[in-house]
């Protein structure tokens, strides 16, 4: 916002869905490939379906001409069903074997990291924009959700609300508009520089780059295209569980039973490319405040992931923006 005192607010949800083959680099992995990859402790499971939702509100002040203040609170809820997996095998670990668990699937949800930021205009000038964002996430979210029907251990990393990290969140955005055209890019970073979190582990830094272009169909309506390219680094460290364990020199350390291959911190991050196409339009008589409500579908168009992960399908984000 290029005016002092104004003030936006906004509702953003997304919602992904991973589900198909299991993948191993940008190529299918079977049953026997997995199952291999799980080691001496084995994987009875393998991961079906997982979605995610998230709600985000989006607050920015706009305290100069050139300076905005940001902040977004977040509440997400995953969900993931397994499936059995070809000669798969559970090994338990601590001395305690479960023999209620119920591993067909676990839901989770709660409060998100959440990201304060202060954006600063760098260049203004004839169509065009250059804006340096310097943002921070708060480790609001939780690290130790825990699974009600698998032995009480910790759900693994994807199930987790939050990073438990403070986190450095950088970004560079330069936007031009040329009759009804605009366009965009950017690069932004998720920058973890603390070590692990409560849980024992660290969520792998991100890259993120991506440009845009839109067309003015009507004086209401825009529609957009947009390529995205992500890198995220595997984690660092290990989820650590609830069985106590105590050695001969009397060091303790807490263990967690495998039960797929999501438990294994060698399984995510990766690099992947997406296409973005959306539409925008103008808030019914709102239009003069520059009201409006968003919507893009981004489709998965090459992945080459870390370790064995679920193929992804595709994510759905709407927003609607309203100015005061």
């Amino acid at each position: 916002m290029s005016r002092a005192g104004d003030f936006m607010a906004s509702y953003g949800f997304m919602y992904s869905r991973q589900q198909g083959s299991m993948m191993r680099g940008g190529r299918t992995a079977g049953d026997a490939e997995v199952l291999a990859s799980c080691g001496a402790l084995g994987c009875p499971v393998k991961p079906r379906e997982m979605t995610m939702q998230m709600h985000m509100l989006h607050l920015m002040y706009a305290a100069t001409d050139r300076i905005n203040l940001m902040l977004m609170p977040q509440i997400v809820s995953m969900d993931m069903t397994n499936r059995m997996l070809d000669g798969g095998f559970y090994t338990p670990v601590g001395g305690h074997a479960h023999g209620d668990m119920d591993l067909s699937g676990h839901t989770t949800g709660g409060f998100g990291d959440t990201t304060a930021a202060v954006l600063i205009n760098l260049r203004r000038g004839a169509g065009s924009e250059l804006h340096l964002g310097l943002g921070v996430s708060i480790p609001t979210g939780s690290v130790d959700k825990k699974m009600a029907h698998h032995g009480g251990d910790f759900m693994d990393y994807g199930m987790q609300t939050g990073s438990g990290t403070w986190d450095f969140l950088p970004s560079l955005t330069m936007t031009g508009v040329l009759g009804n055209w605009s366009w965009g890019g950017q690069v932004s970073g998720v920058i973890r520089p603390n070590g692990r979190n409560s849980s024992g582990y660290a969520l792998g830094d991100v890259f993120q780059g991506t440009v845009w272009s839109s067309y003015r169909l009507t004086r209401s309506l825009s529609a957009s295209l947009r390529g995205v390219y992500t890198s995220q680094d595997g984690i660092r460290g290990q989820l650590r569980g609830v069985n106590e364990v105590v050695d001969a020199f009397g060091n303790t350390t807490y263990v967690r039973s495998q039960h797929s291959s999501t438990d294994i911190a060698g399984n995510y991050g990766g690099r992947y490319a997406d296409l973005g196409i959306g539409l925008s339009f103008a808030v019914p008589g709102r239009e003069s405040n520059g009201d409006r409500i968003a919507l893009e579908y981004l489709l998965p168009v090459k992945d080459h992931v870390k370790g064995y992960q679920l193929e992804r399908q595709g994510m759905l984000v709407a927003n609607w923006n309203m100015m005061f």
